[in-house]
Formats: structure tokens, C-alpha cells, sequence
């Protein structure tokens, strides 16, 4: 059932919905760490893959929303970054790690993105993350008008890291549809 206001899942089947890709996404991320642990070989490219098998066994799977994307350490910074086989990061016990995937289901479209710190974050690490963190509270805490544009609200999401002298040059954010 498509959602058609931002709103919680209220009914069995909505929760349904959003739980079988969020089961996904909690197998992948357990994959990783299992992985990482063992000492089995890991790389940008093939972390992609597997993420996308994670996904394709959730029931109502159609396909990839857009080709993800997975960026270690410097590559994580770079906007739509795609790693290629063979030329792409290793990923390690000290790794950190963007992943950006989404997927086409018959209940809708997901888009999630993920910084994940496989061993122990350093200080500068820990401050942005707490700064993006804080931004993201600003715009949940924040109720604005139906119809308010984006760029409007992007200063909560950016004010933190400002005052640290820090920002990104993406933009903060979009919205997500029905499947289509």
C-alpha cells in the first residue's frame, strides 16, 4: 500500500511493509560486522553486491532503486561515488564506511543512507558525527509548514557543523515515493 502522507505505519500490513526492508538492511549490517570480524577479504565493490542479495530475498523486492553505493574511508565523501571491481577500497577492522542503497518494492521506494565505524572512531570522527547528529534532531524536533521547500529548513541540518567550521556539499535531503 503506497503511503501517501508522512505519517507512521498505522495498520499490520503498513508495519509489515516497512519491516521487511528494514530486515534486510539489519541482516546486511550484521554481514559486515560477522565478516570484518572473521578476516574475510572485503571491498567496497563487493559489499554492494551483498547488500543487494540481502535485499532481493525480502518478499516484494522489484530491484535497486539506484545503483549503490558504498565508499570507504576518503571515498565516502565523494557524491554518487560507484566502486568498481578491482580498483575499489578494501574494507578492514578499522574501516569507515557510507552506504547509500535503495529498493523498489511493491509497497514503495527506500533510500537509506548509512555511516557505519567498524572499529573505534576517532575524536575528530566522533565530533562530526555528533554534529550531524545534532542537525538531524534540529530538523526532527522542528515543525514547519505543509509546502515548506527544503533549502528553507537545510540551515537546521547544517548549523552544528557552521560553528565548527565544517559543512558538505550535498544537499541535506529528498523525499521518497511510491513504487513505480
Amino acid at each position: 500500500v503506497p503511503r501517501t502522507s508522512f505519517a507512521p505505519p498505522v495498520t499490520a500490513t503498513e508495519i509489515c511493509d516497512s519491516l521487511e526492508p528494514a530486515a534486510a538492511l539489519a541482516a546486511a549490517f550484521a554481514w559486515v560486522e560477522d565478516t570484518v570480524k572473521a578476516g574475510a577479504a572485503l571491498d567496497e565493490f563487493s559489499l554492494g553486491e551483498k547488500f543487494r542479495a540481502f535485499r532481493a530475498e525480502q518478499p516484494g523486492f522489484l530491484d535497486e532503486s539506484f545503483p549503490i553505493i558504498v565508499g570507504c574511508g576518503e571515498n565516502g565523501a565523494i557524491i554518487h561515488y560507484r566502486a568498481a571491481p578491482g580498483t575499489c577500497a578494501a574494507i578492514g577492522p578499522q574501516s569507515m564506511v557510507l552506504i547509500d542503497s535503495g529498493a523498489q518494492y511493491d509497497c514503495g521506494t527506500t533510500d537509506v543512507t548509512r555511516t557505519i565505524h567498524l572499529g573505534e572512531p576517532s575524536a575528530t570522527q566522533r565530533e562530526c558525527f555528533t554534529r550531524v547528529l545534532k542537525g538531524n534532531i534540529a530538523l526532527d524536533s522542528t515543525i514547519f509548514p505543509e509546502g515548506t521547500p527544503g533549502f528553507v529548513i537545510d540551515v537546521l541540518a547544517r548549523r552544528s557543523l557552521w560553528q565548527a567550521g565544517l559543512d558538505y556539499i550535498h544537499g541535506t535531503g529528498h523525499g521518497v515515493g511510491a513504487a513505480l
